[in-house]
């Protein structure tokens, strides 16, 4: 086929009508638009193709791009740190998409508030329908204990990383001059069905999860030391949440 046929199929090319499509500042605005029905139908082949496992993690990807967009976002820490950012919400073991989302952008000025656990709710609504037992995890960009409580509440059970300063975590994360742990030992609480629980390894690693409680079945790691190697106290879910983390 000529360059020039090519070009002017390409130009002809649509997936949606353009003349239906909403105006910026109008409600039902969309980005992605023009790309709608193409999205609309990987998202339920996806889906329908393959069994809900009971093992899922919610996170962010990259998808490479150099060009020209408003879309385009800058991850400095991402190994792709230019392109189009995607969550998704895929099985832990094989890595197989069930469902995802492109972020557009900002829909307010200033910061995002309540973003990371706007996604996991949107990401997980079909899979609360499932009539079985499912455990999500996810990093702590979305962790926050609001986010978990309502999840258990709607039958899914949750774990991931979760920052400092979120708020509703225990007073005793906050005060940080009266908990200094030892390498290997670990504290938790609960707050109704959310556990919390700070785990001293080479680095403070905080978790709060609805699937595991963390006096239950605790583990042991090997730690190298100034005075030789030891086995250090690892509370379990630690160990089962980096096997499903995906």
């Amino acid at each position: 086929m000529p360059i020039k046929r090519f070009k002017s199929i390409l130009r002809a090319l649509h997936l949606n009508d353009n003349t239906q499509q909403p105006q910026p500042g109008h409600p039902d605005f969309d980005k992605l638009y023009k790309l709608l029905p193409l999205l609309n139908l990987l998202g339920n082949n996806f889906q329908t193709n393959a069994k809900n496992s009971s093992s899922q993690s919610v996170d962010e990807s990259m998808i490479l791009f150099k060009g020209r967009s408003t879309l385009k976002q800058y991850m400095p820490l991402k190994p792709i740190k230019r392109g189009y950012k995607v969550w998704c919400r895929c099985d832990s073991q094989s890595g197989y998409l069930y469902e995802f989302e492109i972020y557009t952008g900002k829909t307010c000025q200033g910061t995002e508030t309540g973003l990371g656990a706007k996604v996991v709710k949107n990401l997980t609504g079909k899979l609360m329908e499932e009539e079985f037992e499912k455990h999500v995890t996810f990093d702590n960009f979305f962790t926050d204990t609001a986010l978990l409580q309502y999840l258990h509440d709607n039958g899914l059970f949750a774990t991931g990383t979760v920052r400092r300063n979120r708020a509703d975590l225990p007073t005793m994360i906050k005060n940080t001059k009266n908990l200094k742990l030892a390498k290997g030992k670990f504290k938790w609480k609960t707050k109704k069905d959310v556990a919390f629980t700070v785990w001293q390894d080479t680095k403070e690693v905080l978790i709060l999860s609805t699937a595991f409680h963390p006096k239950i079945n605790n583990t042991h790691v090997t730690r190298t030391q100034k005075d030789g190697s030891k086995k250090l106290i690892k509370p379990w879910l630690f160990n089962n949440t980096r096997r499903e983390w995906g």
